[in-house]
């Protein structure tokens, strides 16, 4: 048990540690609006309405869908794994579809695909937040895989 304890602590700081390395990068995307020098004549011209600027995607999100990717593969293939060594599935859903390999490939790429189109949209409101759910996600599911493999064994 206690090293159960030691990965979960280990999944928290690095969680923690991410979040504090992405920070930097938040602050850095900020959009720098120029100083646009006028000619004399333009002076007492009515100023163009501001455009709306498109937000940008939160640049570590990329990475963060990718590598929820993996871990969604990775829970597939050990938890299969754990189900041959004796072990049971834990999520009443993916339960039933555990019989068939296309059934569980469907759900698993119908959920992430969800999550990552929900992020996107939590993105355009909250940045830090969008990218703390991935973090969040990515770290809960690297437990669960590194539980799954530690039945299997």
């Amino acid at each position: 048990m206690s090293a159960l304890k030691g990965r979960r602590g280990a999944v928290v700081c690095l969680s923690i540690g991410m979040l504090l390395s992405l920070s930097g990068q938040l602050a850095a995307q900020e959009l720098v609006e120029s100083s646009g020098l006028q000619s004399p004549a333009l002076e007492n011209a009515v100023p163009p309405a501001p455009s709306p600027v498109p937000e940008r995607r939160p640049a570590v999100l990329v990475p963060l869908y990718a590598s929820f990717g993996v871990m969604q593969a990775l829970d597939m293939l050990s938890t299969r794994q754990a189900l041959a060594q004796g072990g049971r599935e834990g999520n009443p859903v993916l339960g039933a579809a555990m019989g068939s390999p296309v059934a569980t490939a469907a759900l698993k790429a119908g959920a992430t695909a969800t999550i990552i189109v929900l992020t996107e949209k939590l993105a355009k409101r909250n940045r830090f937040a969008a990218i703390a759910v991935m973090v969040s996600l990515n770290s809960a599911y690297a437990i669960v895989v590194s539980h799954n493999y530690a039945i299997r064994r």
